[in-house]
């Protein structure tokens, strides 16, 4: 796995776990952190924030379903699509995955989405992103 791929699965690994503990919408969670500049500090101090445990940075006491674990695995191979397909920085990646009606699909376990390959949800995102919609009949 290379540098830039920790990067984005630790980024991705605070939001999730962000939005666990303040039992907030991943969505809101990542906005949250973007708009106050977490995910700015995350990316310029990861050489030292990585090495710290997430108990150092949030009160862990929850355990992941699989749901949300493969949500996650979801959301970290999007943004990594997303940083070679369109060459930006995963910090604007994540910016727009997160603002997108397929994250919101996505999280919702009634859609089934999370069930799917995540180059299959990256599909899904990038007829969103070409058509402005989401145009998949099935979610």
């Amino acid at each position: 796995m290379n540098e830039e791929r920790k990067q984005i699965n630790y980024a991705v690994v605070c939001v999730s776990e962000f939005a666990r503990k303040h039992n907030l919408a991943i969505k809101d969670a990542f906005q949250f952190l973007f708009n106050f500049k977490a995910i700015e500090f995350l990316k310029e101090n990861y050489d030292i924030e990585h090495t710290l445990s997430l108990d150092d940075t949030l009160d862990d006491r929850y355990t992941m379903t699989k749901q949300e674990q493969l949500i996650e695995y979801h959301i970290q191979d999007i943004i990594a699509y997303m940083v070679k397909d369109l060459q930006i920085e995963y910090d604007q990646a994540m910016q727009i995955f997160y603002n997108s009606q397929t994250l919101d699909k996505l999280t919702d376990v009634e859609t089934g989405l999370y069930l799917e390959s995540s180059a299959y949800v990256y599909g899904i995102f990038q007829d969103e992103r070409n058509f402005g919609f989401l145009i998949q009949a099935e979610i």
